[in-house]
């Protein structure tokens, strides 16, 4: 069962209106970035997304999804990476796809509706369509080097 051990910070300049890179004057930049460390163990799963994902799936929806494709994710070879490989394009495709479920969805309960909700003080329901993007790396121990 998988969990969700660490969070970064929600970047957005205020309800909406999250950071984006570009080249115009009104793009933020690299340097605007939050930086953060965290310690990763062999098997931990990072979960890189944009708000497309964040605002579509809660944490625990994550978790849960990345739970069952885990579990349905049969090691066909005897290679880990082999595996490990097929795991994070499998999670990364099921989350996306997830998450374009439930942004075209009206009566979805997700966190952009409920923040909505709070930030506007009216009932909000439904996903928010934005685009999509989910990067997944599985943690590894690192390779032996041969002295």
């Amino acid at each position: 069962v998988f969990e969700v051990k660490n969070r970064s910070v929600h970047m957005e300049h205020e309800f909406g209106r999250p950071y984006q890179l570009g080249h115009h004057d009104h793009g933020d930049k690299p340097e605007d970035a939050h930086f953060e460390q965290a310690a990763l163990r062999p098997g931990d799963v990072l979960v890189l997304g944009s708000d497309g994902l964040y605002d579509n799936l809660s944490d625990e929806d994550i978790a849960d999804l990345i739970t069952k494709t885990a579990g349905t994710t049969a090691n066909k070879t005897n290679s880990t990476a082999a595996w490990s490989h097929a795991l994070a394009s499998s999670c990364a495709r099921v989350l996306a796809s997830h998450a374009f479920e439930a942004s075209v969805n009206k009566t979805a309960d997700t966190p952009y509706s409920r923040a909505a909700t709070e930030f506007f003080d009216m009932v909000y329901s439904g996903g928010k369509r934005d685009d999509i993007t989910v990067v997944v790396a599985l943690a590894a121990n690192p390779p032996k080097m041969n002295e």
